[in-house]
């Protein structure tokens, strides 16, 4: 359940979803699976706890489960078997559920996999997120199980005469694998840093798509054969520069933000050269003429080339 209960919120920060019926079915469909599976494996450990407590009285399974859970030594040789028969039935039942640490590395494996993947840091924050919430909660259950493991040795030690020394609290291989789930928590720490340090610099690029916009679907802005009689007034102009002042107002970034005001102020001066073409038309001869559309096309391809920078940078375009 705890899984279904993560997946939902997480599934959020994958990009590209359309959250269509037919997708929001799906995932309300993987939900009641993984909620299925939860409640299949608590109906199995049910089931391990009626068939050994049903064959013990009613005032010994208090006992036996003391004796199992708050790890107890019973006197009575029939509440020990019976917490000796409970602790391998559920150590079976344990062994097909998320109480090993495998799962845990795997789920680490999985998360680093779709940070690569995904390479977002919105994303990556959610996968961390949840390697996070889902691997203490394994690992915990590991912890339970494991000692309760420890504790059925000495109670069948107990029952046959033998030491209770059951050995060191921790073997090699458990170590190994609690060094390899700390080193991959490290891990997907680490790659979501890197991932959000990628991204940062290019976090104001989304910002940008009404610049270059602005400048795209404006192109009889940008025509210098438009800038005298018949073309753009100086008003569409101006509002035109005001628009793309504002825009490059809102940004901040060192990486994107100058850019974008470098296109704002040659915006401007773009306004300027109007402006003089159209007081100047009446008396403009050819030549002169000429000479403003040079001036102002040479202005444009500054914007021009400001702009694809930009997309360059944001977008590898």
């Amino acid at each position: 359940m705890l899984m279904a209960l993560v997946m939902s919120p997480l599934l959020l920060t994958v990009p590209g979803l359309d959250f269509s019926p037919g997708w929001t079915g799906a995932m309300i469909g993987i939900c009641v699976v993984v909620a299925a599976i939860s409640v299949g494996y608590q109906e199995k450990a049910h089931r391990a706890y009626l068939a050994v407590l049903n064959g013990v009285g009613s005032a010994q399974r208090g006992a036996v489960v003391k004796a199992l859970w708050r790890r107890q030594i019973p006197a009575d040789p029939v509440v020990l078997d019976a917490a000796i028969r409970l602790g391998e039935s559920l150590g079976t039942v344990r062994n097909y559920s998320s109480s090993s640490l495998r799962w845990s590395v795997m789920w680490i494996g999985m998360v680093l996999f779709q940070i690569y993947l995904t390479r977002s840091a919105v994303s990556a924050a959610g996968w961390t997120l949840w390697a996070y919430l889902l691997v203490p909660h394994f690992l915990s259950d590991w912890y339970v199980g494991y000692h309760q493991e420890r504790h059925v040795v000495l109670l069948q030690a107990t029952a046959t005469g033998q030491s209770t020394d059951s050995g060191p609290s921790l073997g090699k291989r458990e170590r190994l694998w609690l060094v390899v789930i700390a080193l991959g928590l490290v891990a997907c720490a680490t790659a979501f840093a890197v991932t959000y340090e990628r991204e940062w610099p290019r976090r104001d690029c989304n910002k940008t798509f009404n610049v270059t916009i602005a400048v795209r679907e404006r192109n009889q802005l940008t025509n210098g054969r438009l800038i005298a009689q018949g073309g753009p007034s100086v008003a569409d102009y101006e509002g035109w520069s005001d628009q793309l002042q504002r825009e490059a107002a809102k940004l901040t970034t060192p990486d994107v933000a100058p850019r974008v005001r470098r296109i704002a102020d040659i915006s401007v001066q773009v306004t300027n050269v109007v402006r003089s073409a159209h007081a100047a038309a009446p008396t403009s001869s050819a030549a002169e003429v000429a000479d403003q559309e040079a001036a102002y096309q040479k202005v444009i391809v500054q914007m021009l080339d400001e702009v694809k920078a930009v997309k360059t940078f944001c977008w590898g375009e």
